[in-house]
């Protein structure tokens, strides 16, 4: 079982990722982890 966490910091670095190909597959891959029972977690606190 795979733990993700959801951070502010990824989210800044995602969409600062011009490569398009390079960000659909990470996307890609997240949601296929997430549909295989995956353990989800969102972090939304904002570190400085």
């Amino acid at each position: 079982m795979y733990f993700i966490e959801k951070t502010i910091e990824f989210d800044k670095w995602l969409r600062k990722l011009k490569d398009l190909k390079a960000k659909a597959k990470i996307l890609f891959r997240i949601q296929k982890l997430v549909n295989e029972n995956t353990l989800v977690t969102v972090n939304l606190l904002e570190t400085e």
